[in-house]
């Protein structure tokens, strides 16, 4: 098992707004994805909208690396 380590940070006020938001939006996609309707494509979502969310997940992930540099959202 692997740990991952992040020191305490202190952002602006805007950059903790961005990070707050991008989290949100995080949590959202993964509920989405995460229902069993959902992942049944064609019932809830086409496979075309799914590939989208992932595609929406991974650029999240990006940005929120970027802006915390925090490993667990240095996902590849």
């Amino acid at each position: 098992m692997k740990e991952v380590m992040h020191t305490d940070t202190i952002y602006s006020e805007k950059t903790v707004q961005a990070i707050s938001d991008l989290r949100h939006e995080r949590w959202a996609i993964l509920s989405i994805m995460s229902t069993h309707k959902a992942r049944q494509n064609g019932f809830v979502f086409s496979a075309q909208e799914m590939q989208r969310f992932e595609r929406r997940l991974n650029a999240v992930h990006e940005q929120l690396y970027k802006l915390t540099g925090n490993e667990i959202y240095n996902v590849r």
